[in-house]
This record gives C-alpha cells, sequence and structure tokens, in this order.
C-alpha cells in the first residue's frame, strides 16, 4: 500500500488538498491436504481532491468542503465453487467515481452545526473474498458496495467553573446497493454475499467531560435501523450500542507523571443471526476497568481487564468468542530536540 498526499493553500481562505494511493492484494493458498488453488490478486488506484473554503460571513464562522475522488480497481480471483468442487476464475474491473461535500457553520464559539451529502464505494475484504479456510468460506464473485448517505449534526463546548466537557449528536441515513453480509450455509459456517439494496438510518451522541484535574468522563451512543429489502432486520445490525468510560486521574505524583483509574462499560442490544430474522442473539453488556502509570521519562505501563463479567459473546457461526481476559502493555514515547 502507498499513499501520498499533499496540502495546497491557495488563498488564505481556501485550501486545495490532493490525495493518491495504490493498493496490491495478493491470494496465494498452499494445502497440502486441500485442492491446489491458483493465485489470485487485486489492484486498487485512488486519486482524489478537496476543497476547503473557510472564513467567517456575517459572524459567524463557517467551512465548506466539497471533494471528489476516482477508484479503480482490476481483480482476478480464483475459487472452487459447487457441489463438485470445480475452480471457477472471476474477473471484475471496476471505476467508481465518488464524492462528498461537508459544511460546518458556528454562530458562536461554543456551537457548530454540521452536514454533509456523499457517495461511497467498498470493496470486498480479502477475508469476504477468500474466507479464513475454516467456517468463513471463500466468496471470490462478490460485488463492490455503492452507498449514498446523508447527515447532520450539532456538536456543542463549553466550561463553568472545574467543569468543561464537549457533547456531540448526529443523524444520518444511508442508502446501500450491493450490500455485503454474511449468512449461514450450515451449522458451523458462513458466506458473504451481496444484497440488492438495504437503508440503514440512525443517531450516534459523544460526550466528553472533566470535573477539575482529577476526574473525567467520556460516553458514545449509537441507535440504528438497519433494512434489508421487504422490511426485514438486516442480521447482525444491533440497534443499539453504547459505552461509557469514567476514569480518574491523580496528576503528578512523585516520580509518575500521571496515574490514571478507568472503568468501562459496554452494552449491545440484542439483533438476529440471520437474515430471516428467525434467530435472535440476545443483548449482552461487558464490564471492563484498568490502570495507566506514565513516568516522566517517557514510558507508560497500560494493565486492562475486558469482560469481568465473563459475558462472553459468539461469532458469525455460533462459536463462543473470548471471555474474561487480560492486556499488559508498555510503550515509550521518545521526543528529538530539533
Amino acid at each position: 500500500f502507498a499513499r501520498v498526499a499533499s496540502v495546497i493553500a491557495l488563498h488564505e481562505v481556501l485550501d486545495l488538498t490532493l490525495v493518491g494511493s495504490a493498493r496490491w492484494d495478493g491470494y496465494r493458498p498452499e494445502n497440502v491436504l486441500g485442492f491446489e488453488e491458483s493465485d489470485s490478486q487485486r489492484t486498487s488506484l485512488a486519486g482524489g481532491a478537496e476543497l476547503r473554503l473557510h472564513g467567517r460571513l456575517g459572524g459567524w464562522r463557517f467551512e465548506l468542503r466539497p471533494s471528489a475522488r476516482l477508484v479503480r480497481s482490476r481483480t482476478e480471483t480464483h475459487g472452487y465453487m459447487g457441489f463438485r468442487g470445480e475452480e471457477q476464475r472471476f474477473e471484475q474491473g471496476v471505476t467508481r467515481p465518488t464524492f462528498r461535500v461537508g459544511a460546518a457553520m458556528s454562530p458562536v464559539p461554543a456551537l457548530t452545526f454540521t452536514t454533509s451529502a456523499a457517495s461511497g464505494v467498498r470493496l470486498p475484504s480479502m477475508l469476504e473474498l477468500f474466507g479464513n479456510r475454516g467456517a468463513l468460506l471463500p466468496a471470490p464473485d462478490l460485488d463492490p458496495e455503492t452507498g449514498r448517505s446523508l447527515d447532520a449534526g450539532a456538536v456543542l463546548r463549553g466550561r463553568a467553573g472545574p467543569l468543561r466537557g464537549a457533547a456531540e449528536l448526529r443523524v444520518f441515513h444511508l442508502a446501500l446497493d450491493d450490500l455485503i453480509r454474511y449468512r449461514q450455509t450450515s451449522q458451523y459456517t458462513a458466506k458473504a454475499e451481496n444484497v440488492l439494496e438495504a437503508s440503514v438510518r440512525g443517531l450516534e451522541a459523544g460526550l466528553r467531560g472533566r470535573l477539575g484535574p482529577h476526574l473525567g468522563l467520556h460516553g458514545a451512543l449509537t441507535w440504528m435501523d438497519a433494512r434489508a429489502p421487504g422490511g426485514a432486520t438486516l442480521n447482525w445490525r444491533p440497534r443499539l450500542q453504547a459505552q461509557v468510560q469514567p476514569e480518574v486521574r491523580t496528576g503528578p505524583l512523585g516520580p509518575l507523571r500521571d496515574l490514571v483509574f478507568f472503568a468501562s462499560l459496554i452494552h449491545r442490544s440484542a439483533f438476529f443471526q440471520d437474515p430471516a430474522n428467525l434467530v435472535e442473539v440476545e443483548a449482552r453488556s461487558w464490564l471492563g476497568a484498568g490502570v495507566r502509570v506514565d513516568l516522566a521519562c517517557g514510558v507508560s505501563a497500560h494493565f486492562t481487564a475486558r469482560d469481568l463479567l465473563d459475558q462472553r459473546g459468539q461469532d458469525y457461526v455460533g462459536f463462543p468468542l473470548p471471555g474474561r481476559r487480560f492486556a499488559f502493555t508498555i510503550r515509550y514515547r521518545m521526543e528529538l530536540a530539533p
């Protein structure tokens, strides 16, 4: 993967951003116990440009960002299809233009309104195309997803004495063609497939707050209504997901730059496992906690415990996911003087 970008200041109120990227994906299977499979590959090229017009209009701060992007993808895949296990070759060339127009307006520094309209394309992932040689089966004939979206939101920031924070609310609507989703093909296998069309609408909310130098709170919520043709709910799309994370900081403490204690609660509502909406996966909540130690020398140690109540979960084909688990991370940051 390679990416190059440049920002050009055309005027004090007008900037131009240019982005180009190239990606090559290769799949070269080797399995002495299975079928001999031919190599598959995909080459993707993309180029885009965005104008950023910003300034003041009648006392309001504003920002307007129109952008366009062109994606070219060439795919040559091989896979075994049908009951006789015959290898088939799939070739696909895709050239798709996409666009986005975003705008933001701030009547006062503490309040910002945003909106955007866009079209987009998503190529199938290598996992969706070729599976994992286990429970996820290959689907080398998948088409890219395309979609059109609209959204609007508001961001409010403020401070009152020792209390400061920011709150965000956004509503969105997304119309999709050739949506890629997983469908169970047997008790323990699943395969990605294209759906003719689908719609997703919902809202997102976020909260960041701090009381003095020691107490903090982060929260996020997503409500979503995802529908397939005919009105059925899209499988593996929970209607509600929410997370809240309070934290306590000590600040400088002897040789420590900071000592942070935090807890987290993640909730996911029930959802359907199958496209026919016959099998429902129950709602779950996961509780976690952790501590982070920051030293003045640039070293930080991070210990996290996840799913303390051992609620677990399941993957696409019903296998249980790991439950209670622990992670320990050490990080060193070095800053070089100019």
